[in-house]
């Protein structure tokens, strides 16, 4: 991963996946969620230092 960022929940996911994965759901009209948990991806994301 180059670009990554953490989601509230502390997974970590590169920037440029989630960030598609959120648009594709806002252009099906549908809640952005996490893939696996289909929980509700809330702001902020925030860069992940920890890689």
């Amino acid at each position: 991963m180059r670009n990554h960022i953490s989601l509230k929940n502390g997974v970590t996911y590169e920037k440029s996946a989630i960030y598609r994965w959120m648009q594709e759901c806002q252009n099906s009209s549908k809640e952005p969620t996490f893939f696996v948990t289909e929980n509700l991806i809330i702001a902020p994301l925030k860069p992940s230092i920890a890689l």
